[in-house]
């Protein structure tokens, strides 16, 4: 969320939970990580020490200002240390299953050893601002799994007033509860048992479409195809843990577990999508393209202007009937843009930059002259234009394709506003 919009409340809300169960359990601290991830090594060790009875491969990491985080784990410039936290964090993810491990490491400095850590749970919880996080992210830290473990929960309206009212201290019923949660996973650390969360016939049905749905999505070879991985998965587990909440003891997914943690998911999905379509997605190169891609649609969105003859009024309208983009109209559309107006390349080098992006991506085709001069003989020779990939079919305006009543509503407007003109 923006800045003053709460967002540091579910951090304090969670520290106060903790200090208010530890007055009765303090044991309940050894389930809180570190407030910084310094290394890979050192928080690989601070979930390795499991010999110690007041630890526990399962921590909680509350941690401010993640956005800032992320921009130096995932930047292309990043140290050693750095490239290894990231990894530490991809394996977290993937090596949390029980019977999974993270092998232990050994360094010529004996102080950065690692021991190996078991069924590892790590779970943290970053609040940031979204313009710092979004720009931290590239296509490439969606290729590689690392953005898609991560589940995004975001508030883009207004700030709303102080509530005055708000309860500083938590349940007893609620403090009972999560007492009663902790004593059974420690006592599942003691007997190094797992337990297997059943899902229900209902919930089955939902989890298994969505996951057919997920199928669908990444292997449509589109741009966003990538963001999908792992989407079911964060399905799977955040309705396991809804279960858990519901019912320690005895924990199923149900329909609606299910179909709330899907919602949240999909919510999640879309924050990422949006803002790939709006051109406000990452830095560099990548924001570069989805700003064109912005321009694009917004241009082949507005109708298609027509003549009294009811045919495109301008060669360009032409080309837009049929889906087709001249390079002049590119250069239009972005010469003013602070991304490429700045850029120290030159709005003529950094659009083609872009254009070579999206013809790579099947956003674009680029037209020969043959094709070009078919359309229209008027063209000068050099002439360049593209035409539009599936990607922008869905978005063209038809108003070329009129039928004989709109046209005849289209000549009476026309020539009310001539009459209007002279008078």
């Amino acid at each position: 969320a923006k800045t003053g919009r709460g967002k540091e409340a579910a951090n304090s809300g969670i520290s106060s939970l903790l200090a208010h169960v530890s007055t009765n359990m303090p044991s309940i601290n050894m389930f809180r990580g570190p407030s910084s991830i310094a290394s890979g090594q050192g928080l690989i060790r601070a979930m390795g020490e499991t010999n110690e009875e007041d630890n526990i491969p399962s921590k909680l990491l509350l941690l401010s200002e993640f956005g800032y985080t992320l921009s130096i784990i995932t930047n292309r410039d990043a140290t050693a240390a750095d490239v290894r936290t990231r990894q530490a964090l991809l394996d977290f993810y993937s090596k949390n299953a029980w019977g999974g491990f993270i092998t232990e490491s050994a360094y010529a400095d004996k102080a950065n050893n690692t021991k190996s850590v078991t069924a590892p749970n790590l779970t943290i919880l970053g609040d940031t601002t979204p313009d710092t996080f979004f720009k931290s992210i590239s296509m490439d830290i969606i290729a590689d799994g690392f953005l898609p473990r991560f589940l995004i929960i975001e508030y883009d309206g207004l700030r709303k007033k102080a509530n005055y009212n708000a309860v500083r201290i938590p349940s007893h019923d609620l403090l009972a509860k999560i007492q009663t949660l902790a004593h059974q996973v420690i006592s599942m650390r003691d007997q190094n048992s797992c337990f297997q969360i059943p899902v229900d016939e209902a919930a089955h049905k939902i989890l298994d479409d969505f996951d057919t749905f997920c199928d669908a999505k990444i292997n449509s070879d589109s741009r966003e195809g990538e963001i999908w991985n792992r989407v079911h998965l964060n399905a799977l587990r955040l309705a396991g843990v809804l279960a858990v909440g519901n019912n320690t003891f005895s924990p199923i997914v149900t329909k609606d577990e299910a179909e709330w943690a899907i919602a949240l998911i999909k919510r999640s999905v879309l924050s990422i999508t949006h803002r790939i379509d709006n051109g406000t997605f990452g830095k560099g190169d990548i924001q570069l393209d989805s700003l064109l891609r912005q321009q694009i649609k917004a241009y082949i969105s507005t109708p298609v202007r027509l003549n009294s003859r009811m045919e495109p009024a301008t060669l360009n309208d032409k080309y837009k009937s049929q889906g087709i983009v001249t390079h002049k109209v590119l250069i239009d559309m972005v010469k003013d843009l602070p991304a490429f107006a700045n850029s120290a390349r030159g709005v003529n080098m950094t659009l083609n930059g872009s254009l070579q992006s999206l013809i790579a991506q099947g956003d674009l085709t680029e037209m020969n002259m043959k094709e070009i001069e078919m359309l229209d003989k008027r063209v000068l020779r050099g002439s360049r234009a593209y035409t539009l990939g599936d990607y922008f079919k869905g978005l063209q305006d038809d108003s070329h394709e009129l039928t004989d009543e709109e046209k005849q509503e289209i000549k009476d407007l026309m020539y009310a506003s001539a009459v209007d003109k002279i008078k």
